[in-house]
């Protein structure tokens, strides 16, 4: 039996949360979505989820502040995941300091963001009690 692991997606992009959401719960991911950077880091504070998938320009508070807010002031220990349109090595390293998990470009490839989601939020699988025969 596996148990569905939480991803919290920020993102100002109504169409990219939908997405996200729906190839994410296909995988068995429950979902939780955020519009923008403040509204993500309080669910985040409220209900740690096990992964976050942030974008990096956003209103009300960028993907930097909240790796800011989650990772140095609150020490929330949940990796996040940063999916920009911005490939600068200058954002990059930033978002590395700030301790970002993972930095993908948009658009992603299925592949590559799968195999990210995998490494960081691996499946969690019950043991069954096994019957004697």
């Amino acid at each position: 039996m596996t148990v569905a692991r939480t991803v919290l997606v920020i993102d100002d992009d109504p169409d990219i949360r939908e997405l996200l959401q729906d190839v994410l719960r296909d995988r068995g991911f429950h979902v939780d979505c955020a519009p923008d950077g403040d509204a993500g880091v309080a669910k985040a504070i409220h209900a740690p989820p096990d992964l976050v998938i942030c974008d990096m320009m956003m209103p009300r508070a960028s993907g930097f502040t909240v790796l800011e807010r989650l990772k140095q002031q609150h020490r929330l220990p949940v990796p996040i995941i940063m999916l920009t349109g911005n490939d600068s090595d200058h954002q990059r390293l930033y978002a590395e300091f700030l301790g970002v998990d993972a930095y993908l470009n948009k658009p992603v490839l299925p592949h590559e963001l799968f195999e990210t989601v995998d490494r960081f939020c691996p499946p969690v699988v019950l043991a069954t009690p096994s019957t004697a025969s």
